[in-house]
């Protein structure tokens, strides 16, 4: 279950009784010295809702910068309303989520009527309607895959909706909370019947729901609410529910053990952080928040429980941490751990204190921190004394917590020895023998001259400059057309055939061909055509080729006439790389007849329609149109016909040029030579009067052009006396108890 892609809903409930007080009052500091006054001031439950939120806010998008998980808020109120009005891909921005909150009124205590049930209802049909990503997930399988038949009638399952459902309440009792749980339940119940009756279209059901219920109460207040961790409902299979009761007060424990269960976070304390104080260095303690999957390694080789031992606890969070030293590195080569795991964002769990300013300012200054494992358990040390099992490094302004396999990947490298990874061959097989010649024709080849120690002529430097990757685009593209994707849809390239069709199959691909190829290539033409006038077989009828595209093989007029079509539409692609080819393809056409053969009478459609490698644009035939021509024309359609724009005017009447092919060749030492040059490009340069002048460069040369101004002889002028500056210097220090002058500050 992918954490990040569970839609989550956070109700806040405006019920009067979030009007109270939670009877904790704390000091608010004001002035300095002795003007500092301490104001006693008590907050309400409203209020520890909102800072929950704001919390959940800050550490979410400090964890996730770049892949969020989809969140939104509702409000129980009358009548019961989204914040929001459509899931989006990112976290709200700070300002975003302030305005939504402020177009929240505040709680009065008369309104003592709001249900919290209206604000569910509304949640489980936020939680119900589809975000983009699963419209198109639904679209893909309700268009790509098989529609129910008499045969299997079930309809194509839907997209994989999994959602959070986070709740603020204040109960007093455990019958409160179950009768909270039904009532989820039976909202469940009827959005899910919704979604997949008939009219359920907008919405998409409920596959698994997640109920954490966070109860506060105040201080003093008695309550009977116990804390559990995620269980299933017994009787409804998909929803599983979580409680944790705390006081107002204890707010953020409640807020971080949410977190943690609903976000999969992992918690690492890191200590002994060195701090030097103006009276001595203390070490301090500072917890993180963190992915799970950094913690991968220390689940796998059990140091880290899979459940928590805090999970029923009636105070504090309800989540373990790992401890792990704090570890200055030194200043060895960067291979010193050449095994590396997962690396994550990491945010501190505490908003503001000096021990993490120390820890996040050191980590973004660019120094690297490790984490020393101090329970071995019997694992050997990768540093002296030390099993260092984390890594704190920044990149971007952002801080990343890394994880270190210590076990030096000897439990990865036997894993994959044992259990080597399986291909899984495809259903159908496909046309391997036809890619493979298609491949070998891609061939790149080295460029033997070396430009530094011999000089190029004219032809060659043609032929160096020759080599751009539209070209070898354009020609994947030409010589990539129709080829059939599975073994099913061929038959020449069948090896039975293959041996007897050798030089028009292989020989024909050649950029050129020799007098003794064009001859070899004429003979196996006549070959086709005394075949044809005979009624001969190709092969053997009862020869075993497999699946291909031949129905009857006992049939010599389909099998010679599959290998006509076939050919056709191989040799059509390479008609154009010399004047050789293009006699031999008109030989061809004209002793066997091709376009007669293709004509709409001849049931070639059959032989054609096969899903192909090269995707061609959709166009009607025109009356009196052989598909031969039909298969030449579709060449000249451009891109935009393929993504559904307008056919260019008048492009039946126009002929496209095919360009011959050239000897494609590749000069690695010339693409080194520019990237060199690129990355000289991009060093600094010095200031350019430093280049021109030296040292002794005149950087201000504007000023030589001003004339100089006389002010006069000032050798006579009085120097201050030195009882005036000792008097100027006693009142700055506010000597013989005379306060220093006042100065004004400048605005």
């Amino acid at each position: 279950m992918n954490h990040l892609d569970m839609k989550t809903i956070v109700v806040l409930d405006r019920n009067g009784k979030f009007a109270e007080k939670c009877h904790d009052t704390f000091e608010l500091i004001t002035g300095d010295g002795a003007r500092q006054r301490r104001w006693p001031m008590e907050k309400s439950f409203w209020t520890w809702c909102l800072e929950g939120v704001f919390e959940m806010h800050r550490i979410l998008s400090d964890v996730y910068p770049t892949e969020s998980p989809p969140l939104r808020f509702a409000v129980a109120e009358n009548p019961p309303r989204m914040l929001e009005n459509e899931w989006k891909d990112e976290l709200p921005t700070t300002e975003e989520l302030q305005n939504l909150m402020f177009s929240v009124k505040l709680p009065a205590y008369k309104h003592t009527e709001i249900s919290l049930i209206g604000g569910l209802a509304v949640a489980i049909e936020a939680l119900a309607t589809e975000t983009q990503k699963q419209k198109d997930e639904n679209y893909d399988r309700k268009y790509s895959e098989p529609k129910p038949t008499v045969v299997n009638p079930n309809p194509p399952d839907r997209a994989i909706n999994n959602a959070n459902l986070i709740v603020y309440t204040r109960l007093r009792t455990e019958e409160e909370v179950e009768r909270l749980k039904i009532e989820v339940g039976n909202l469940l119940r009827t959005r899910n019947n919704i979604a997949n009756g008939p009219n359920g279209v907008r919405y998409c059901a409920i596959t698994s729901l997640r109920l954490f219920i966070v109860n506060f109460y105040a201080t003093g207040e008695r309550c009977f609410i116990k804390t559990h961790p995620l269980k299933p409902h017994p009787l409804i299979p998909i929803l599983k529910t979580w409680v944790i009761s705390r006081k107002a007060a204890d707010m953020p424990d409640a807020i971080h053990s949410v977190l943690f269960s609903a976000f999969d976070l992992g918690s690492t304390t890191v200590t002994k952080i060195p701090m030097k104080t103006s009276d001595a260095s203390i070490s301090y303690d500072v917890e993180l928040f963190h992915s799970a999957k950094v913690h991968a390694l220390l689940k796998e080789t059990k140091l880290i429980d899979e459940h928590s031992k805090n999970a029923h606890s009636e105070d504090g969070v309800t989540y373990d941490t790992i401890r792990l030293g704090w570890l200055t590195a030194p200043k060895t080569k960067w291979t010193l751990f050449p095994n590396y795991g997962e690396a994550v964002p990491f945010t501190t769990v505490l908003a503001y204190s000096a021990p993490l300013a120390c820890l996040t300012q050191f980590v973004l200054s660019g120094k690297f921190v490790m984490l020393d494992l101090e329970k071995t358990f019997g694992h050997e040390h990768n540093m002296p004394d030390k099993l260092v099992s984390h890594l704190l490094s920044s990149n971007k302004g952002r801080v990343f917590i890394q994880e270190v396999d210590f076990t030096k990947g000897v439990k990865n490298i036997r894993r994959k020895l044992r259990h080597p990874k399986k291909l899984r061959r495809p259903k159908v097989p496909v046309n391997k023998s036809q890619f493979n010649s298609l491949f070998q024709q891609m061939e790149l080849a080295m460029v033997a001259k070396d430009r530094l120690t011999d000089e190029l002529s004219a032809e060659e430097q043609k032929e160096r400059c020759m080599l751009e990757h539209s070209n070898l685009e354009r020609r994947f593209q030409r010589i990539s057309r129709n080829i059939p994707m599975f073994e099913k849809d061929t038959f020449i390239f069948k090896d039975l055939i293959r041996k007897q069709l050798e030089n028009l199959i292989v020989t024909f691909t050649k950029v050129k061909i020799t007098d003794e190829e064009f001859g070899q290539c004429k003979a196996e033409i006549r070959k086709l055509q005394q075949l044809k006038i005979n009624g001969d077989f190709l092969i053997p009828a009862d020869s075993d080729i497999g699946p291909c595209s031949v129905k009857d093989l006992s049939d010599p007029t389909e099998q010679l006439k599959v290998t006509v079509v076939e050919l056709a539409t191989h040799m059509i692609r390479y008609k154009k790389f010399s004047d050789a080819h293009e006699k031999l393809y008109n030989s061809f056409a004209m002793a066997l007849q091709v376009d007669k053969l293709m004509s709409g009478s001849s049931g070639q459609k059959d032989i054609l329609n096969f899903p192909v490698l090269g995707k061609l644009g959709k166009r009607k035939i025109q009356e009196g149109e052989s598909p031969l021509s039909e298969f030449l024309r579709k060449r000249k359609i451009d891109t935009s016909v393929e993504m559904g724009g307008d056919e260019p005017k008048n492009s039946e009447d126009e002929e496209r040029v095919i360009e011959a092919p050239q000897e494609i060749k590749f000069s690695l030492f010339e693409m080194m030579c520019k990237k060199a040059e690129k990355q000289e490009n991009k060093i600094r340069r010095e200031f350019v009067g430093r280049e021109k002048y030296g040292n002794k460069a005149k950087l201000y040369t504007q000023l030589l052009d001003r004339p100089i101004i006389d002010r006069g002889d000032r050798s006579s002028s009085p120097a201050p006396s030195n009882d005036r500056t000792d008097r100027f210097r006693r009142m700055e220090r506010g000597e013989s108890g005379t306060p220093p002058p006042i100065r004004k500050l400048y605005k």
